[in-house]
């Protein structure tokens, strides 16, 4: 127990960019389940976790988003990368201490939150798995979770945050979770309720008025899009989602990319034994124009590969190698509140001058052997040399 008191959050000023908003939604795959002893594990979660960590960490202060939202920080491995991303003392099992976590000095984030709906190390029940990290110099300072009515998983207490996020002077409020999984008409009719909660819990949290966005894996099937938008939104002005720029904007991508779980590209989509096809799981959605919160006036998003600057043998499919760092891909969007085209367009995140995967953007599912464990490819080079992590 370290007895030195947290850093205090700064208090916030105004900013001439806090009426534009970026927020990044990340499925990690960085579970483990224990029942006494390990019984089942993601693959390669010691080598992904470590390279996730320093692919969000390595990013230079002008490419950070605002808002991070992770999910499935539910394993060691998934502890360690929150503590190199925000502070050693952040824990994923922080049962009845504050809900925020104030980052180190040197951290490119001011604050993060615990886990939602922690349990105990010694239980074998899961807590929620889901994150929210603020940007540093942005103020993360309430923060509540919330229990699933409806059981997610046996195993877990999945459910949602929540936040409030200061830009400046400006307070928005994200709502991070990750709802029920699974095909079938049962899950589909779960997740609805869930998705009714949320909004059910927001109507109750967040001022008429307020700048609110959703965002996580909200597992719907295509055939479920609208459905989840109209339980998101008001009565006759379901939820949106930004338009979709399959090439990229903040990262750069090789071809156009609209699924956040693609059978396609991604190495352990592509090899998993249950085949649903290309799917995009993972949503940022914000209130349609006649709702009582504010909608923004200009947004886009893109899906975004997480993929390490390296090959790495594969756990998932013997003989074969791979980049992927998750399972999902993550998405990002941009949100401007301001009527201004100029001022939307000069508030922008910066775009990555990295980050650009072993073999293409996103690449094939499986990564070409590497000739060397630390190979990188010509933009990696001309960009400053190897970001990865020594496997």
């Amino acid at each position: 127990f370290d007895p030195t008191p947290p850093p205090a959050p700064p208090q916030p000023v105004w900013r001439g960019d806090q009426d534009s908003l970026t927020i990044l939604s990340l499925n990690t795959f960085l579970l483990t389940v224990n029942v006494i002893f390990q019984v089942h594990r993601k693959p390669n979660l010691e080598v992904r976790a470590q390279a996730l960590a320093t692919w969000l960490g390595s990013l230079k202060p002008a490419e950070v988003p605002d808002v991070i939202v992770l999910m499935e920080i539910l394993s060691f491995a998934a502890e360690a990368m929150m503590r190199r991303l925000c502070s050693e003392r952040w824990t994923k099992n922080a049962v009845g201490g504050a809900p925020v976590f104030q980052c180190d000095p040197g951290s490119l984030f001011a604050s993060a939150t615990r886990v939602n709906n922690p349990t105990r190390a010694v239980n074998p029940r899961k807590g929620g798995g889901n994150v929210v990290l603020a940007k540093k110099g942005h103020t993360l300072d309430s923060a509540t979770d919330t229990v699933f009515d409806e059981p997610a998983s046996a195993g877990a207490n999945k459910g949602f945050w929540v936040v409030r996020v200061m830009k400046g002077l400006q307070p928005y409020w994200v709502v991070g979770t990750h709802a029920q999984a699974n095909a079938g008409a049962k899950e589909a009719q779960v997740r609805r309720a869930q998705f009714q909660q949320i909004r059910a819990v927001v109507a109750k949290r967040v001022p008429e008025g307020g700048r609110l966005m959703y965002a996580g894996d909200m597992n719907v099937m295509a055939d479920e899009y609208q459905g989840m938008l109209q339980a998101l939104g008001a009565p006759g002005s379901p939820a949106r989602a930004p338009p979709l720029e399959g090439r990229g904007f903040w990262l750069t991508l090789d071809d156009n990319v609209t699924f956040s779980t693609d059978i396609d590209r991604n190495h352990y989509v592509h090899h998993s034994e249950r085949d649903l096809g290309n799917q995009h799981y993972d949503w940022i959605a914000t209130p349609g124009p006649q709702d009582v919160f504010e909608a923004p006036r200009r947004t886009r998003q893109q899906v975004v590969p997480v993929q390490s600057d390296y090959c790495f043998p594969s756990d998932a499919q013997g003989g074969t190698f791979a980049d992927d760092l998750s399972d999902h891909f993550g998405v990002l969007a941009e949100l401007c509140y301001s009527a201004d085209e100029a001022y939307c367009e000069n508030a922008r995140v910066g775009p990555l001058a990295n980050h650009r995967g072993a073999a293409g953007t996103p690449g094939l599912p499986d990564c070409p052997a590497p000739h060397a464990p630390q190979s990188c490819q010509s933009w990696c080079v001309q960009a400053g040399g190897h970001r990865g992590v020594v496997i």
